[in-house]
């Protein structure tokens, strides 16, 4: 029998209590860190309201709540499903909340999925724990993987929880901060289980049509520019990305068995191109997949009308 003192520590039981019975030894320790992780989350919750009202909170801390509350009611107006979610607060004191890990096998561009019961096949595994991720991409690299492994600053439970606002992305420029929060509450309007691509590309696609007119309601269109600036930056690259993926594609579709072709061909030298910050040293073929998810299927949702009263 499950005794719980309140319905967050009895939902939290529960739902640990589905994972570890329906997995095996191998992802219980997965498991174990990621309950964790999420509960010590939602214990440390504080309230906007308290620390609103609290005279020893920081002005900046308070002028950011206030903000948030603003672009959670325009949220709201829109359509989003946002009731419960960010009116509390949780200061973890680092610069990322989780840590994803990518992979493909090597010369592949197909990454590997992880399939869980609630949020279904994704194509990367997180982890709250930094050390848990790097053991973990260890692992893969060692199975003869290609593996990346970038810092999350914020995420949805898609309104299981009521997820809290974090110090990992709150004091990010004002048009990032709308921008991110009207994607993740988008992902609580549609969530298609097994579909990365497909949910990352409609989250994306509402976030930056919600963000548009909220920046123009606030007479900030300069600040739009820019964003859309940043974002063209961004798909640049990403179509660079893309372009070489499929060239790579047919590569190593025509040429399996000689894998040193890869090298001679000098597609590795595409990622020399300036691409500012995108792109690093040591980006492997087959961990490149992750970035494109959240962008591959825009174009065809720019041309279906939503509407702000309800992004239908």
């Amino acid at each position: 029998m499950i005794s719980c003192y309140s319905p967050l520590t009895c939902r939290i039981t529960l739902i640990g209590a589905i994972l570890l019975l329906m997995t095996g030894c191998q992802m219980t320790r997965f498991y174990h860190q990621a309950i964790i992780g999420q509960s010590r989350l939602l214990l440390d919750r504080e309230s906007i309201q308290e620390l609103i009202q609290a005279e020893t909170s920081d002005p900046a801390l308070k002028h950011r709540l206030h903000l948030v509350r603003a672009i959670i009611q325009f949220a709201q107006e829109a359509g989003l499903p946002a009731e419960g979610a960010y009116t509390t607060y949780v200061e973890t004191g680092q610069p990322y909340v989780v840590w994803n890990v990518f992979a493909a096998p090597a010369h592949e561009l197909k990454l590997l999925t992880s399939c869980f019961p609630i949020a279904g096949c994704v194509s990367y595994r997180g982890f709250f724990e930094k050390e848990m991720a790097r053991e973990y991409a260890h692992s893969l690299e060692q199975e003869g993987y290609d593996v990346y492994m970038g810092g999350v600053t914020a995420y949805s439970t898609l309104g299981w929880f009521d997820d809290p606002l974090l110090d990992t992305f709150l004091f990010q420029p004002e048009q990032y901060l709308a921008a991110l929060l009207f994607h993740e509450l988008a992902h609580r309007l549609v969530y298609v289980k097994d579909d990365t691509r497909f949910n990352e590309s409609l989250a994306t696609s509402v976030e930056q049509y919600l963000l548009k007119a909220w920046l123009q309601q606030r007479g900030e269109e300069e600040s739009f520019k820019r964003y859309l600036a940043s974002e063209q930056r961004r798909d640049s690259v990403l179509h660079l990305i893309e372009s070489t993926r499929v060239e790579l594609r047919k590569l190593v579709q025509a040429c399996h068995q000689q894998k040193s072709m890869l090298e001679r061909n000098g597609f590795f030298r595409t990622w020399s191109a300036p691409t500012g910050n995108y792109l690093r040293p040591g980006l492997k073929v087959g961990s490149t997949g992750h970035g494109c998810l959240h962008r591959s299927t825009m174009p065809s949702w720019k041309r279906w009308p939503i509407t702000t009263a309800g992004c239908r």
